[in-house]
């Protein structure tokens, strides 16, 4: 046990402790505790050249595999050189993002692992930057008796990946697989219903699931749209 370590979580209906790993194990590359002060601290001093000099940060910041430099990642975001990282392990996740030329640096750190790190410090970006910055309509809960006939699986389209509708107390429930194939199991919230198509939003996380219905009432296709504004077409299996 460390004191006023954060604890890793995952989600299944409610947040859940993350199965347990050695973190000595893999050392540098996930073995390390820190906090967002002190990641600020690590960015200075890399600007200072207090822990290397000019000449090695240089060295050490230039791509050699793709847009792999050593240890970072060095593109553009928003048409801005970024030199950035992200990490992900038994519930934690981090997004360093170190705009050079500006002299703006942004850390995000979560303790739990759907929490989508690397959209949200770019959305800080955006506002950093006086871009425009997506606004997550808030969820208002209606009225829906249709639920048994969306219960299910839906397959998405040219993927091989399943997302299961399915009742529980009488509550809708996503389960939809996320990063390496990890499974979450969301309850979903209706926001809107016509005769067009009835919107449903995500607990936890703002992702939607519409379904569109032909003029007999059939549900006629499905769009599920995830946490990074990303739609997917559905079909039912």
């Amino acid at each position: 046990m460390v004191p006023g370590l954060a604890s890793g979580y995952s989600f299944w209906e409610e947040p859940i402790h993350s199965a347990y790993a050695d973190m000595s194990f893999p050392l540098g590359s996930y073995g390390l505790y820190s906090t967002t002060e002190d990641l600020f601290i690590w960015d200075q001093a890399l600007k200072s050249s207090k822990i290397l000099r000019k000449e090695l940060t240089e060295k050490m910041l230039t791509p050699n595999l793709g847009s792999y430099a050593c240890g970072w990642m060095v593109s553009e975001v928003m048409g801005k050189k970024c030199v950035h990282h992200f990490g992900d392990i038994s519930g934690y996740s981090s997004d360093f993002l170190r705009f050079v030329d500006e002299q703006v640096t942004i850390i995000f750190l979560s303790n739990i692992s759907v929490t989508p790190v690397i959209h949200l410090s770019r959305e800080i970006a955006k506002i950093v930057f006086d871009k425009n910055v997506s606004s997550p309509v808030p969820a208002v809960p209606i009225a829906f008796t249709m639920k048994d006939s969306i219960v299910g699986q839906y397959v998405i389209e040219n993927e091989d990946k399943v997302l299961t509708l399915s009742i529980n107390n009488e509550e809708l429930y996503l389960t939809v697989p996320k990063m390496y194939g990890a499974l979450y199991k969301f309850k979903l919230t209706p926001s809107s219903h016509n005769s067009t198509a009835t919107a449903f939003l995500t607990e936890m996380i703002y992702e939607r699931l519409i379904f569109f219905y032909s003029l007999s009432g059939e549900i006629e296709r499905v769009h599920y749209v995830d946490c990074y504004e990303k739609t997917y077409m559905l079909y039912k299996q």
